[in-house]
C-alpha cells in the first residue's frame, strides 16, 4: 500500500514567521477567521475620521444618519446637470441630475465640506453642518471667463534704450503705449489675426517699425521685441561715400569692390580693359538692315566717342561718353554727352557667352535702343535737340544707379540736380561732401549723413540703419532698385516710368516702394520668375521665402553682404558653394549625401552648372541682361522665385501660344534642359559627350520627353 503524502500549506504574510500545517489543520483555521474578524471589531471599535465624524460605513445600529441634499446651480440660478459633487471628510461623491440635484444617504452627524465641479464652470464650494434630520445646501458655479490674449514686448532705440511712450496699434488702431522701461503689455485681447505696428513718441528722430502679422489665439501669450530704427531729419544733406568711410573703413572697403560702387566708371577707370580696347581700336556696328551705324572711338585727345549715322546721309558727329555704367561680366552702356543731357547711346557692350559651347559669342558691342534712336529708320538725336525722354539716362536710368540726386527737366531736357549744400569737399566742415554720386553710394540705402556726422558718436537716431526693420520691410530698401515697379506719380513720365516722388527723387530706403509705384512684373507663362531683369525681389516676394503675408523667412541680406563681398554679387558664399543655403538649411541638408539625395544627382560638382547645386535648380536663368544665351536662348539673371520649375511649367509656354515650338528666348529654360545642354555642347568640344536627357529647347516634344524622366526622379512633384 502506497504510503500517503501529506500536501503542506504555507501562508506568508508581513511580520509574520511562515507557518506550515497540514490540511486539517488549515481547515480549522478557516473555519476559525469569522470568530477572529469579530473579535476584531470588538477590540478595536469603529473607524473615526477627522473632527469626531464616524464614517459613513459605520454598522452600528445605535447611531442615527442623515441624508445631504446638494443643489447644484449657474450663476443665473439654472440648474446644473452632471455636475460632480464631493463631500469631505465622508469620502463620498455623486453626480447631479438634470434639476442639479444630488443626495448622498446615510451621513454620520458633524460639519461637512461640499465641493462642485462641471465643465466650462469654476469649481465652487460650501460647508454644511449634518445633523441626524440630513441637510440641504446650495453651491452656485460660475462660469470659466476666458481673458484672452496676451501681447507683450519692448521698444528700444539705436542707443539700446527704451523708448517710452510708443504706439503700438494693431490693425491700424491704438491698443496701449510703452511704459517708462519701453515695455508694454496688452491683455484681454480677443483671439485673430493681427497686424502690428510701432508708432515713436512725437519729438524723436525715430521711425516707426512694421512688426509684419502675428496669430493668437485665446489664453495664449506671445512677446514682440523691436529696435526703430533713426532718422536723418529733414535737414540732413547728403555727403558722399568718401567722407562716410572715414569712419567706417571696414565697410568702406567692402563696397568699394560691389557691383553698387562700380554702377558707374570712367573711360579712365577702364583703361587696359576688353572694352577700351575695343573702343581705342576702332569698332562699327551695325544698329539695323538700312545702313544704319555706330561708329566708336577716340578722338586726338583719347576721349572715347560715338559716330551715329542712320543710312540717309545724317550723322550726330563724334559724341563725347561720359561715363560707362556697368562695365562687369554682363555688360555695359554707355552715356553720352548729347547738349548737355546724358544720353544712352545706341550700341551696349556685352560680356562673353556664358555658356560653355563654343557657340557662345565672344565679348563685344551689339545694337540696343536703336527704335528711339532711328524712329522710322531716321535719326532723330541731334546735338541742337534734346534727345527723346526714352534714351535719357538721367530720366531713365539714374535712379537706380545714383545718390543723393533729384531729376530737373528744362525744356524736355533732363538732368541731375544736387539735394545737397555743399562745402569745400569732404571731411571739411560739418555739412561738406562730395558732388553727386553717380553709384549706389551709402547714402542710397542709409538716407543723408550730414547731421549723423555732425552729432558723432552720439548720433544714432540720426541715420538710417536697415538692420532694424523687420524681414518685410527690409525687402522694401531694396525694391526701390530690385524690383520691377513704375511710378504712381512720375513728374514727367508719361506713361509713368522708372519709380521716382513727385519731386523727382528716388524713394526714401525707409518707405515702401508702394507708396510711390506699382509693382509691374513680367513673368513666364505659370512660372513665378521674371522675364525682365531687375525684379529680384519681386520675384522673391513669390518664394518659399515669404512665409506670410509680412514675414519672410529669407531676406537680401540672409545671402548678400549689405557692404559687399569678394563673390559675385556680393554673395556671403561662392553662387556655387552649396553652403550659400544650406547655413540656413543645415537640418534638412547636414551633408552632400543628403544634397545628391534631394537633389536625384549622385554626386556633386562645382561650376556653372554644377549637378546637385542648390542654384543650379532652385535659381534658373531668367531674365536677359544685355544677350540671350546662344544654346538656350535664355537670359543672364537668375531667379530669386527660389524654386526649381518643373517641366508642366514649361509646357504651359506651348499651351498658352498654342504651338509645338517656340523661338529661342520664348521658352523658360528650366535649370535641368540649361544643365543638360551646357555639358553636351562643352563635351562636343573634346569630342565626347553627355548622356543626359536633352533636345531642342524650342521644340514641345523635348519637354514631353523630360518630364517623362523627371516624374520617374521626383513622384508627385507639379
Amino acid at each position: 500500500m502506497a504510503r500517503s503524502v501529506h500536501k503542506r500549506t504555507t501562508l506568508r504574510s508581513r511580520g509574520w514567521r511562515d507557518v506550515t500545517m497540514r490540511p486539517r489543520e488549515y481547515t480549522t483555521m478557516r473555519a476559525q477567521l469569522p470568530l477572529l474578524n469579530l473579535m476584531c471589531v470588538l477590540l478595536i471599535g469603529c473607524n473615526t475620521r477627522p473632527d469626531g465624524v464616524g464614517s459613513d460605513t459605520d454598522t452600528d445600529a445605535g447611531q442615527a444618519r442623515g441624508a445631504l441634499r446638494v443643489h447644484v446651480v449657474d450663476a443665473d440660478g439654472n440648474p446644473v446637470n452632471a455636475a460632480w459633487v464631493t463631500v469631505a471628510p465622508y469620502g463620498r461623491d455623486a453626480a447631479t441630475n438634470v434639476d442639479g440635484d444630488a443626495t448622498l444617504e446615510r451621513l454620520a452627524p458633524g460639519a461637512a465640506h461640499v465641493q462642485a465641479t462641471a465643465p466650462g464652470y469654476v469649481s465652487s464650494s460650501a460647508d454644511v453642518s449634518l445633523d441626524v434630520a440630513g441637510a440641504d445646501v446650495r453651491v452656485t458655479l460660475s462660469p470659466i471667463v476666458l481673458h484672452g490674449a496676451t501681447l507683450s514686448g519692448s521698444v528700444s532705440d539705436p542707443y539700446s534704450a527704451p523708448v517710452v511712450g510708443a504706439m503700438v496699434l494693431l490693425d491700424g488702431s491704438p491698443a496701449g503705449t510703452t511704459a517708462a522701461d519701453g515695455t508694454f503689455t496688452l491683455t484681454g485681447l480677443a483671439a485673430g489675426h493681427y497686424a502690428v505696428n510701432i508708432a515713436p513718441p512725437d519729438g524723436t528722430n525715430l521711425l516707426p517699425q512694421d512688426m509684419g502679422s502675428i496669430d493668437l489665439i485665446t489664453e495664449g501669450k506671445l512677446r514682440l521685441d523691436t529696435t526703430l530704427p533713426g532718422h536723418p531729419g529733414a535737414t540732413s544733406t547728403y555727403i558722399g561715400s568718401t567722407s562716410c568711410m572715414i569712419c567706417h573703413p571696414d565697410e568702406g572697403t567692402a563696397w568699394q569692390q560691389s557691383a553698387h560702387a562700380r554702377a558707374a566708371r570712367s573711360t579712365v577707370d577702364l583703361s587696359s580693359t576688353d572694352i577700351a580696347d575695343a573702343v581705342e581700336g576702332g569698332v562699327t556696328v551695325a544698329l539695323n538692315g538700312t545702313g544704319a551705324t555706330a561708329e566708336l572711338g577716340t578722338d586726338e585727345g583719347g576721349a572715347w566717342t560715338v559716330n551715329v549715322r542712320d543710312g540717309h546721309g545724317h550723322s550726330t558727329g563724334p559724341l563725347t561718353v561720359t561715363v560707362v555704367y556697368g562695365a562687369r561680366r554682363h555688360g555695359a552702356a554707355l552715356a553720352l554727352d548729347v547738349g548737355g543731357t546724358l544720353t544712352l547711346a545706341p550700341v551696349v557692350w556685352a560680356g562673353p557667352g556664358e555658356g560653355l559651347g563654343a557657340e557662345q559669342p565672344d565679348a563685344g558691342f551689339i545694337s540696343a535702343w536703336v527704335d528711339s534712336w532711328l524712329p522710322g529708320g531716321t535719326l532723330a538725336v541731334s546735338t541742337s535737340a534734346a534727345p527723346p525722354a526714352a534714351l535719357s539716362f538721367d530720366l531713365s536710368c539714374a535712379g537706380c544707379h545714383a545718390s543723393g540726386f533729384k531729376v530737373q527737366s528744362t525744356l524736355g531736357s533732363y538732368a541731375l540736380a544736387s539735394l545737397s549744400s555743399r562745402g569745400p569737399g569732404p571731411g571739411v566742415g560739418p555739412d561738406a561732401g562730395d558732388d553727386i554720386e553717380r553709384v549706389v553710394g551709402c547714402e542710397a540705402c542709409h538716407g543723408p549723413g550730414s547731421r549723423h556726422r555732425r552729432f558723432v558718436p552720439t548720433s544714432k537716431d540720426q541715420i538710417f540703419n536697415p538692420a532694424y526693420l523687420s524681414a518685410s520691410q527690409r525687402l522694401d530698401v531694396c525694391a526701390g532698385c530690385h524690383e520691377a515697379a513704375t511710378a504712381t506719380e512720375h513728374p514727367f513720365a508719361d506713361p509713368a516710368g522708372t519709380p521716382l516722388t513727385a519731386e523727382g527723387t528716388p524713394k526714401a530706403p525707409w518707405t515702401l516702394l508702394s507708396l510711390i509705384a506699382n509693382a509691374t512684373p513680367v513673368w513666364w507663362e505659370s512660372i513665378d520668375a521674371s522675364r525682365v531683369r531687375a525684379d529680384q525681389v519681386g520675384e522673391l516676394r513669390s518664394s518659399p521665402h515669404r512665409t506670410s503675408d509680412s514675414h519672410f523667412a529669407g531676406a537680401c541680406e540672409d545671402c548678400h553682404q549689405p557692404h559687399g563681398s569678394a563673390f559675385k554679387a556680393s554673395l556671403r558664399h561662392d553662387p556655387w558653394d552649396n553652403a550659400l543655403c544650406t547655413s540656413c538649411h543645415a537640418l534638412t541638408f547636414p551633408d552632400a549625401a543628403a544634397i545628391a539625395k534631394h537633389s536625384g544627382h549622385t554626386a556633386a560638382s562645382s561650376g556653372a552648372w554644377g549637378s546637385a547645386s542648390c542654384v543650379g535648380c532652385h535659381m534658373p536663368r531668367s531674365a536677359v541682361v544685355v544677350r540671350g544665351d546662344a544654346n538656350t536662348g535664355i537670359g543672364e539673371a537668375r531667379s530669386h522665385g527660389m524654386l526649381a520649375w518643373t517641366p508642366n511649367q514649361v509646357l504651359a509656354s506651348f499651351d498658352a501660344a498654342g504651338a509645338s515650338t517656340l523661338p529661342k528666348g520664348e521658352v523658360p529654360v528650366d535649370g535641368c534642359i540649361d544643365c543638360h545642354v551646357q555639358r553636351e555642347e562643352a563635351a562636343k568640344q573634346t569630342g565626347g559627350s553627355c548622356n543626359c536627357p536633352q533636345g531642342d529647347v524650342t521644340k514641345r516634344t523635348t519637354w514631353e520627353a523630360l518630364k517623362a524622366s523627371f516624374d520617374a526622379m521626383f513622384p508627385g512633384a507639379e
